[in-house]
């Protein structure tokens, strides 16, 4: 039978509700994911002296996207001619770079690119 449409609905239980359970913040979900990519790694230990480190951007009006696509490039190369040490440098060095990369509204444009 339908309740009359003045009469209070019956309050709604949802299956699995647990009231003491707590959703992380979105924000703290954003920060494990940028930690865990942060720690990251493509090289061995004994080939950390063949890359320097790379600079970060300091206004949003810097464009970095060739910077990103020359790496996406390099390990396009690497890859074809299967050069592992050459796809591993060039996977590290535009992690490297995105990693301190500081992203601007303005700046989305150069992590697009890479898509």
């Amino acid at each position: 039978m339908i309740a009359p449409p003045d009469s209070p609905s019956p309050p709604r239980k949802f299956k699995n509700h647990n009231p003491s359970f707590v959703e992380a913040p979105r924000r703290h979900r954003k920060e494990v994911m940028k930690e865990s990519f942060l720690v990251l790694q493509f090289c061995k230990p004994d080939d950390e002296s063949i890359a320097s480190a790379p600079r970060a951007n300091s206004a949003p009006y810097e464009d970095y996207t060739n910077v990103f696509l020359s790496h996406a490039h390099v390990y396009v190369f690497a890859e074809k001619f299967d050069i592992q040490p050459l796809k591993r440098l060039a996977l590290k060095s535009l992690h490297q770079t995105l990693a301190i990369f500081t992203l601007w509204p303005e700046c989305v444009g150069d992590i697009a690119a890479l898509a």
